[in-house]
């Protein structure tokens, strides 16, 4: 019982601060790489489009006076 609660609170703790993902040591190698790198994607897409927005914002709006102005 003890072992038990010990397991749930180490793979709780750690999911809910990762997000999520944890190392299942019940599952095969194909199955925790999968998770893993999903779980990196999810994580990094947001900040990715975000900082890709960021640089393409102003390319965008001058494009958008210069359309303005000359039509």
């Amino acid at each position: 019982m003890g072992s038990h609660v010990l397991e749930i609170l180490r793979q709780g703790l750690w999911a809910s601060t990762t997000g999520g993902w944890f190392h299942d040591p019940h599952q095969d190698i194909f199955c925790n790489t999968f998770h893993l790198y999903t779980w990196l994607f999810l994580l990094c897409f947001p900040l990715t489009l975000y900082l890709v927005s960021i640089r393409l914002a102003p390319c965008s709006f001058v494009g958008y006076l210069i359309e303005l102005i000359f039509t």
